[in-house]
């Protein structure tokens, strides 16, 4: 099974603020990319090189307790999660199944979202639920048919180092070789999620936040 980073979320309350405080890290702004009907957000994308971009995620309507509903909550932006790439997504699950006692899977999830330019985007996503990692675990999207987002999105830069932190990095590092995730997390006293990156605008990172990393407890 071949797994890759296919983008990484940072959440914020706002879509307009966020993709403000985005452009003027990075010197570009991100394109508009729509809302995610269910989950009660939307999104606007800024790219990272082949197959891989940034993702700023915002509420938009959000129902309680939805993925939304705790962005709208967050006092500060943040990294939220990372997302892996797949074209196996039952793969995953067989390796999920086989850690029952330690993680469970939701999904495979049809998805969809409609551009401002009118072209619908489809794809399936199977996330990772009933642990203790929040964000620092990743979930899993199937572009299937589907053109990478990257394809068609402004270019910010290029991911040099994606850091994953936990006081618990053992047990993490575990889980994320059993699903052959290609990285791995260092031991820090704190959860911590950082991304560092070259862009025209010189050195820039992103991080989580406590709060941000649990925007992902599902």
């Amino acid at each position: 099974m071949t797994l890759a980073l296919d983008h990484l979320v940072w959440g914020t309350p706002d879509l307009d603020h966020g993709c403000a405080t985005i452009e003027n890290l990075f010197g570009i702004a991100p394109s508009p990319g729509g809302s995610h009907p269910g989950i009660g957000t939307c999104n606007a994308l800024l790219g990272l090189g082949p197959n891989l971009y940034l993702e700023i995620m915002a509420p938009d309507n959000p129902a309680s307790g939805s993925i939304g509903a705790r962005l709208a909550e967050l006092k500060a932006p943040g990294l939220v999660t990372w997302v892996l790439r797949t074209s196996d997504l039952s793969r995953v699950e067989l390796h999920v199944e086989e850690m029952h006692d330690q993680v469970t899977s939701l999904g495979p999830i049809p998805s969809q979202r409609v551009t401002p330019q009118g072209h619908r985007l489809e794809w399936t996503l199977l996330f990772l639920t009933l642990h203790n990692h929040n964000g620092l675990l990743p979930f899993f999207i199937d572009w299937q048919q589907t053109e990478h987002p990257s394809v068609s999105t402004p270019q910010g830069g290029r991911l040099m180092e994606l850091e994953i932190g936990s006081p618990h990095s053992a047990h993490l590092n575990a889980l994320l070789t059993r699903v052959d995730a290609p990285h791995s997390a260092v031991r820090k006293p704190l959860d911590e999620l950082t991304a560092h990156f070259q862009t025209k605008a010189g050195h820039v990172s992103l991080q989580s936040t406590r709060q941000s990393l649990s925007v992902m407890n599902m």
